[in-house]
């Protein structure tokens, strides 16, 4: 497992953040984030941008003025996971925060993850608020599929969209996992859950800063049938991979049937919803069925190293 290195920062201060952004071909929702990040009540000392992009992205002027940003073009055929990792690894700040280029920031976001720091934790997360683009389609509820858009609204949960981590974490455990986080445009995600797992192991402090928000904007497209079915089966994929890295054969063959059994359970539950016109809950069962065959069936990628 690597670990960034100990380096003697020029950003000495406890709370100077450093915040990594991984965008691709996303100029203007990339720009309307960097706008709310120079609206921040305490602005962080650095942003570290890597572009995939095709045709590297460019600070407007106006907000190059307002915030120091690092831009590095690498090559789109990494993971998020290594992309957040070369973000670490460049980073100056005692703290480093992420959020997603389609995400904006709340005036008061950083100043919140910093303050949960200064609170003895060690890693940091916030809400995520769904900012629809479009209308959702009138079947959609949020309470029940929140999971698959990644905003956790009822539930403190830690995600990648909004996350901090201290310095001192990444130079114990290690950095991402390669293998981990969304690669050549396939769902497969989890980067930051596997570290929090790591984190826990290590007996490192995870908390929630409940007025950190960020506003995650879900574009039509992630409001459709056919994107929540195949991002129910890549969840079922990501948490294989993230069980094989830390279970034993053992664990994955007990766990493998569990699920197996769990899917005639919600086949069962998902008729007794459609005759009851349930069509919610029934989709619901539906999207569980599916992550319990991406479980079984999927294929990880082939390890990379050992991250």
């Amino acid at each position: 497992m690597e670990s960034i290195q100990k380096k003697s920062s020029s950003l000495r201060s406890r709370n100077a953040v450093s915040l990594v952004v991984v965008t691709k071909d996303r100029r203007r929702y990339c720009t309307e984030l960097l706008t709310s990040l120079a609206d921040q009540k305490m602005k962080p000392s650095e942003i570290i941008l890597l572009d995939l992009s095709d045709m590297p992205f460019k600070s407007p002027v106006h907000i190059a003025k307002e915030l120091k940003i690092i831009t590095r073009h690498v090559s789109d055929q990494i993971s998020l996971g290594e992309a957040r990792s070369l973000g670490v690894s460049m980073a100056k700040g005692n703290i480093i925060a992420f959020i997603d280029d389609d995400a904006v920031a709340s005036p008061q976001w950083i100043k919140e993850l910093i303050k949960k720091h200064n609170e003895g934790f060690d890693i940091v997360g916030g809400l995520i608020t769904p900012l629809y683009v479009s209308n959702p389609p009138k079947w959609w509820d949020e309470r029940i599929f929140s999971h698959l858009v990644s905003i956790n609204t009822k539930d403190k949960e830690v995600w990648g969209c909004n996350m901090s981590v201290t310095r001192r974490t990444f130079e114990k455990i290690g950095v991402f996992n390669s293998m981990l986080g969304i690669a050549h445009g396939k769902p497969i995600g989890g980067e930051e859950t596997e570290f929090l797992i790591r984190a826990e192991k290590a007996g490192l402090k995870t908390g929630f800063a409940d007025n950190g928000v960020v506003y995650h904007k879900i574009p039509s497209k992630r409001l459709s049938l056919v994107y929540l079915i195949r991002r129910a089966y890549h969840v079922g994929v990501t948490i294989n991979l993230i069980q094989t890295l830390h279970l034993n054969e053992r664990q994955r063959i007990a766990t493998k049937m569990r699920r197996m059994g769990g899917i005639l359970k919600q086949l069962l539950k998902c008729l007794s919803k459609l005759l009851t016109l349930s069509n919610k809950e029934a989709l619901l069962a539906i999207t569980i069925i599916l992550s319990d065959l991406g479980y079984i069936l999927g294929k990880p990628p082939r390890k990379k190293n050992s991250n």
